[in-house]
């Protein structure tokens, strides 16, 4: 058994983590070290024993004939009930249209099948290690040789395979695994290695270019069966302790499933008495609130001075600096774009900016992606630029450039429309969560025009902004309405604001409001809204639009809000400061809807994938008080210790036991990452006697975050007032 102990008067080593001294009590840790395997399972993504599979396939690109049918004729297992899908391409060698990327072909397909372009099944490289499928060459009426199809002069080389990003773009593997088959005439299982570092993907697609030349002439014909992606055996590390000062304390919820930026972390009252309607005005519903996730501040380039590293990578699009300003501010300017286009087959640009912005190339800062919501930017256009066929000016492509590999990676496609050359015109690109947006080193515009514009194409660029995806803390007023069946999933469902009918949703934020009158002028704050919906099943538009009732500003979010009705329409919101707001429901929504059984939801939903919980104390919403006043039924609870209170509350959540207490005599977080099967928490004051070790370990006292880390606290006596040691056991390891 190997044990490395490490005491505070000694630097950290290795992997281990050591609290930092504190006047009255000495800290230490020691983790025993073990390794497991974690795998997933291996994913089938066809057999193909029908057709749906294939009805989720598509003709991608490819300026010759090609097409690809279910065939329920041929299997690799020569069973029967199943089949396999069969792809026929005729390679056109000088007759290939030029403007349809000329002698190649793309066929895609989606990982969920059913329709194209279906990304409902996304797939993380980190679980699978290599794509399998079996593949039959027809040597009988294949024209084009074999050797010819899976050798080099093409491209890609061999079977031509890669992986569709979220937004379809393509990872390729590389030429050196393309598997080249010995088309004998018998099916042949072929193997490829997925990369790690790639992002998710959500399909499939095979691509074979072949130069326009008359010598790349003929049909190749081949079938393809049981598609599936191996598990990845993935080394599980030991656990690492860690010990943290218990700062807020009160009732912590953590956002804490993975990958999963909707989830919410709530409680709810467990009566449904709660509605203000009928009760004696004035009624209030009071929280306060002791910790809140950071805000995730915006990135913006508002081209005040300059360009700063905006460069052209490639094509005929050149950047430079204009003093045209979308709000006309002679302080500042935009970034004028002009490609020389002539009409002519591959004419392209490609642009962009690093994030280290000193000059180009600068890689030298590296964002995370998934911090942010949205990129948004202003867009006008020369008059004198003529539009193509469809009349609009073509598609941009904005996305990031991923570190340290610089490969490309799509956020949105935005075709730029006439109407932007009589006036600016605002753009809004949604950033779905993406592994491979982890870290960023700055973005790019593109454009693949391949003739569509016949002459020069200039246009302007201002206000481009990363706007951060922050999360929330959220108060839910949910009716029974059993005659309209408000609630489809009970009041046990931890997404019923986005299920239910009819609802009150207030939600606290954080943002960074931009003051059109100093374009780079942010300034931070924290906006509660409130809203209503009704009649809207599967949907939130209504809150946020024409339910909207009331916004109110304030410059923090620590301390009591509160919103109190003075009658069954009629209220007040108070933030931390006194600053106040009002708003009125109409009558007929108060009456009809409110006038209910009724629940209250106290929760947090993170809105990010950067804002999910991974250790630290401030990414919790902590609450450590919530009182209901004015109502038959009186809520006062101070979250004081552990359990939570069972009359007044139970827990809503999509991780249940990530809902915990933190009393208010706790000193100390211990916090360790998992997997720790077998491991023992373990305390002690005298590290040098080895007989003086306890197992310290309340389960409940214990906030377990699936997949993630596990945690409880120390109090003032545990496990003495001035001195404590602690450490992770495996036994007989």
């Amino acid at each position: 058994m190997k044990t490395k102990t490490i005491r505070q008067s000694l630097p950290s080593r290795s992997q281990l983590i050591v609290a930092k001294c504190v006047r009255e009590f000495a800290l230490g840790l020691l983790v025993l070290w073990g390794v497991g395997t974690a795998m997933a399972q291996d994913l089938i993504i066809s057999r193909f024993d029908d057709d749906s599979w294939v009805n989720g396939m598509w003709k991608w690109w490819g300026g010759i004939n090609y097409d690809f049918a279910y065939d329920a004729t041929t299997d690799a297992s020569n069973s029967p009930t199943s089949g396999s899908v069969k792809i026929t391409v005729e390679f056109l060698g000088p007759q290939a249209d030029p403007n349809n990327a000329g002698n190649q072909f793309a066929i895609g397909g989606s990982l969920a099948g059913g329709w194209a372009y279906n990304g409902s099944l996304s797939v993380s490289p980190a679980d699978y290690s290599h794509i399998v499928m079996d593949v039959l060459w027809d040597h009988t009426n294949s024209t084009m040789p074999a050797s010819m199809f899976f050798g080099t002069a093409g491209d890609k080389d061999g079977l031509g395979l890669g992986l569709c990003t979220p937004g379809w773009q393509q990872y390729w593997f590389a030429d050196d695994v393309q598997p080249v088959l010995r088309a004998t005439g018998s099916w042949e299982r072929v193997m490829l290695p997925i990369d790690a570092t790639w992002g998710d993907f959500v399909g499939i697609v095979w691509k074979k270019w072949f130069p326009m030349e008359p010598q790349y002439v003929g049909t190749a014909i081949f079938w393809i069966d049981n598609i599936v992606l191996k598990q990845r055996e993935v080394v599980a590390p030991p656990p690492k302790l860690a010990i943290r000062p218990a700062q807020a304390k009160g009732l912590q919820l953590f956002a804490s499933a993975k990958s999963d930026r909707w989830q919410r972390q709530m409680i709810r009252t467990r009566g449904t008495s709660f509605s203000w309607v009928g009760g004696t005005f004035p009624v209030t519903y009071r929280w306060s609130i002791a910790s809140f996730p950071p805000a995730v501040s915006n990135w913006f380039n508002m081209f005040n001075t300059g360009i700063g590293s905006w460069t052209s990578w490639w094509g005929q699009g050149v950047p430079s600096w204009s003093t045209l300003d979308r709000w006309t501010n002679s302080a500042s300017g935009s970034l004028e774009v002009t490609a020389q286009y002539k009409g002519q087959a591959g004419e392209q640009f490609m642009l962009f900016q690093t994030f280290g912005d000193r000059w180009p190339w600068d890689f030298s800062k590296v964002l995370n992606g998934n911090s942010y919501a949205s990129l948004q930017f202003d867009i006008l256009v020369d008059p004198s630029s003529a539009p193509g066929a469809n009349n609009d000016y073509g598609t941009l492509e904005v996305g990031f450039i991923k570190e340290p590999s610089r490969e490309t990676i799509l956020v949105g496609n935005y075709t730029i429309p006439v109407t932007a050359t009589s006036g600016w015109v605002h753009v809004n690109l949604a950033i779905t969560p993406n592994a491979g947006y982890d870290a960023i080193g700055g973005l790019y515009l593109k454009q693949w025009c391949n003739g569509y514009l016949t002459n020069t194409l200039t246009f302007w660029i201002d206000n481009l902004v990363l706007y951060g995806a922050n999360g929330q803390m959220h108060v839910f007023f949910v009716p029974e309405g059993v005659s309209y069946n408000n609630l489809p999933y009970g009041w046990g469902d931890s997404a019923v604001d986005w299920n239910c009918k009819s609802m009150l949703f207030l939600r606290i934020q954080p943002e960074f409001p931009h003051n059109p009158t100093n374009l780079a002028d942010f300034y931070p704050g924290y906006i509660c809204r409130i809203g209503y919906k009704t009649n809207q099943p599967s949907g939130q538009s209504m809150i946020f639009g024409p339910g909207l009732l009331c916004v109110l500003s304030n410059s923090t979010v620590l301390g009591e809000w509160s919103l109190t009705f003075s009658n069954a329409t009629d209220f007040t919101l108070r933030a931390p400061g006194g600053a106040t707001a009002s708003g009125s429901l109409p009558a007929d929504v108060a009456q009809n809807v409110f006038n209910d059984n009724l629940a209250v939801y106290f929760g947090h939903q993170p809105n990010s994938r950067a804002n999910i919980f991974a250790g630290a104390t401030n990414q919790t919403l902590t609450l450590n008080r919530i009182q209901i006043e004015g109502l038959g039924t009186a809520i006062d609870d101070s979250f004081e210790a552990p359990p939570l209170n069972s009359e007044n509350w139970t827990i809503v959540a999509a991780i249940p036991q990530a809902v915990w207490i933190v009393p208010r005599t706790a000193r100390w977080i211990l916090e360790w990452t998992v997997p720790d099967s077998g491991f023992k928490l373990q305390t002690t004051t005298n590290v040098v006697d080895p007989e003086s070790w306890m197992d310290l370990m309340d389960e409940t006292a214990a906030a377990i975050i699936p997949t993630t880390f596990k945690m409880t606290y120390i109090t003032n006596t545990l496990p003495s007032p001035t001195v404590g040691y602690f450490r992770l056991l495996k036994p007989g390891s």
